[in-house]
């Protein structure tokens, strides 16, 4: 774009020097030269290679990077660029070729009229790898023929050499292409395709009326993302349209799975589960903005409409041959509208305004479906209808910021929330409230903000017959109960000198559902956060932090409508502290070192008439330590090094000592918490190809 307006000058300037009436004193512009073009032409890149060491890898470790395995891996990156002097260009990015997580972009166009991308990236996960299971397939689970079923797993004699390791985890791969093209100076056409694709294995629970089992459960997921649109765009004002659609298939519609306990009737000897539908979801939006001359306005504005759509095969309501179907297929559809605009104004040199309004609906248009459903393919349980959920979001807010002196500014928000709902148990809640914030510098070296507001959530027409099956009609859930909610905010920052800066935060919140006769209750939050960074040379610069949240909760609860009642409390902390520093020999050596360690406990404590039945703590405690040591060689070659020990444990009463028998009426998979105890050693080297820069020139 910048050198279509220099070539555009350029020619104006040229086609007035041929005017027969020019001045004689204008200046020769024919030799000029550019002497600080944008855009470097020839090539250059950058290439490394080297190997990563892991002893104690595993999945806890390896959980989004990989590294999961006692190996050698191969540690390879490479970006570079060339271009010309007409402005056609291609460049690249490479990223971690020898591992899971590689990635990778590849850019080609022209400055100023086209560009077209291609990209890769892949992310593993990692979730366990301690899991085992006596069942073997994907979406059709089946036992050994030597398995000897059993009221409990006690009694399952077979188990233990059924049992064969079905770790966690998914691998998720991403491809794209993106195209742009820019016709003249206001008008931008783009468009786009990605697939991503996802396969591995999770987990999921499954029932039989008392008894449990955990199962290995099939991913093979693709999703079909599309997008076209075109941009228009001056000086003064912007508009988008553009089109999106996502398109997802799963490979298995259900998993079925034999029943490891002796089976109550012939009837539930197997097991089946619906799994993700096929579905796709698209939308056209328009968006823009526009400047005004007065006062600085400017208004931004938004409308999407949109479809949700699933239309796969609907299961029978049972296993059974005979099995009914309620219909073939579900043939939902969810249109979706939102619509908002903002408006910012600054009236006076010292007052920013700014107001905006947001309209969203959802309209469930989906058949309903009444289902005769059957409990454990064994006993008929009664009929059901699916449910549809409509709603109806109307937001208001406006937001004000006046500097009342250059050492102190103030502001605040008001906002206005309402959501009109059907088919639910309570037909409409409005929040508002606001905030207020002061803003101090009594000192260029010091700063201090506040920050405090409230929030009203105010419940209306609650209708007990509109909840779930099975639902406590005096449960209110959290997000359709009355809420008050107070929040408090400060900061500060302090240059101490010119080598030392100081950074501080808290910030505290405080829920209250005072209407809520079962469910949470009571929340709030308390949070700390500080840093110290201290430039002690030109050579040294060293850092200090931490931070602090405490998470506490309330909640009531009842067996039943008439049963005893209990009372729930929980409290998490979590802190965190490290240091590190970068020191500088000389222009070729620098290490760098880090240190970080973190802990959380859970607490929760059961009250039974007014008796307390604390649950074991859950905890984590993580200290790692990392060390980077470069030497710049030349001005192209460089070669790093760099350790990290790295320890984490975690207790949960949740998966500590549960293994595939320990619980009665439990086949469990056997996870373990996470934890690993880890040494890595990475050495590589990079090389610059083609230009490179001069040396920065010495301060005297």
């Amino acid at each position: 774009m910048s050198r279509m307006i220099l070539r555009t000058t350029v020619a104006t300037l040229l086609a007035a020097s041929a005017v027969p009436a020019i001045a004689a004193d204008a200046p020769d512009t024919s030799n000029w030269k550019c002497e600080s073009c944008p855009f470097p032409t020839g090539y250059e890149a950058d290439a490394s290679l080297g190997a990563i060491y892991v002893d104690g890898g595993n999945a806890s470790f390896g959980r989004f990077n990989g590294l999961d395995e006692d190996t050698t891996y191969v540690d390879a990156d490479a970006k570079g660029a060339w271009r010309n002097a007409g402005g056609t260009f291609l460049k690249y990015s490479l990223a971690d070729l020898g591992l899971d997580t590689r990635s990778g972009t590849i850019v080609l166009g022209r400055e100023g009229r086209f560009d077209v991308a291609l990209n890769y990236d892949a992310v593993p996960w990692r979730r366990f790898d301690t899991t085992v299971s006596p069942y073997s397939g994907a979406a059709n689970l089946t036992l050994p023929g030597t398995w000897v079923r059993a009221l409990g797993t006690n009694g399952m004699t077979a188990l233990a050499s059924a049992l064969g390791a079905r770790d966690i985890g998914t691998e998720r791969k991403t491809y794209g292409l993106n195209a742009r093209f820019l016709a003249g100076t206001n008008w931008t056409f783009f468009g786009g395709y990605s697939r991503q694709e996802k396969e591995g294995t999770s987990w999921q629970y499954a029932a039989f009326l008392t008894s449990a089992v955990q199962l290995p459960t099939p991913i093979d997921y693709v999703t079909d993302t599309f997008e076209a649109g075109a941009a228009w765009s001056n000086s003064r004002a912007s508009v988008r349209l553009a089109y999106s659609g996502s398109f997802f298939k799963n490979a298995n519609t259900s998993l079925t799975f034999q029943n490891p306990y002796t089976p109550i009737l012939p009837a539930a000897a197997t097991g089946r589960l619906a799994l993700a539908p096929d579905n796709d979801a698209q939308q056209v939006g328009l968006s823009g903005n526009y400047r005004f001359d007065f006062w600085n306005a400017a208004v931004t504005y938004a409308a999407t409409v949109g479809r949700l759509k699933q239309d796969d095969t609907v299961l029978p309501v049972s296993t059974a041959a005979n099995a009914a179907t309620p219909v073939a297929s579900l043939n939902g559809e969810v249109k979706l509208a939102h619509y908002g605009a903002s408006l910012s104004l600054l009236p006076l040199p010292k007052l920013a305004l700014r107001g905006g309004v947001r309209y969203d609906e959802r309209n469930d248009t989906t058949t309903p479906v009444t289902v005769a459903y059957v409990a454990t393919d064994t006993f008929a349980g009664g009929t059901d209808t699916t449910p549809r959920y409509d709603y109806k979001r109307s937001r208001l807010d406006g937001s004000a910021d006046y500097v009342v002196f250059p050492w102190f500014k103030v502001g605040g928000a008001l906002q206005w929330d309402e959501v009109k709902r059907q088919n639910q148990e309570v037909a409409k809640t409005v929040e508002d409230g606001g905030w207020l914030r002061g803003r101090l510098t009594p000192f260029a070296s010091v700063s201090l903000t506040l920050k405090g507001g409230q929030l009203h959530r105010e419940a209306s027409g609650f209708d007990a017959t509109k909840q779930s099956l099975g639902e406590n009609p005096l449960l209110r859930k959290y997000n359709l109960a009355n809420r008050d909610r107070a929040f408090y905010e400060a900061v500060v920052a302090w240059s101490a000198t010119e080598k030392v800066t100081v950074s501080a935060n808290a910030k505290r919140t405080d829920d209250a559902y005072r209407k809520s006769p079962l469910g949470l209750t009571d929340g709030d939050s308390k949070t700390f956060g500080a840093n110290v960074a201290w430039a002690v040379t030109e050579a040294l610069d060293l850092y200090v932090d931490g931070g602090y949240q405490k998470l506490r909760s309330k909640q009531l609860g009842q067996a039943r409508p008439a049963g005893a009642a209990w009372e729930a409390q929980n409290e998490d902390v979590f802190w965190n502290a490290g240091l590190g520093g970068r020191w500088t020999f000389n222009e070729k050596w620098n290490v760098t070192a880090d240190y970080l360690r973190a802990k959380s406990t859970g607490d929760t404590v059961l009250f039974s008439a007014g008796v307390p039945d604390p649950y074991p703590q859950l905890r984590t405690k993580l200290d790692s330590t990392r060390v980077g040591l470069n030497y710049q060689a030349t001005q192209r070659l460089g070669l790093h090094a760099k350790l990290t020990f790295e320890t984490y444990d975690e207790s949960s009463w949740l998966l500590d000592g549960v293994g595939p028998a320990t619980v009665r009426n439990l086949l469990s998979m056997g996870a373990a918490p996470d934890s690993h105890d880890v040494s890595l050693v990475a050495f590589t080297f990079d090389y610059r190809f083609g230009n490179v820069p001069p040396p920065a020139e010495k301060s005297e």
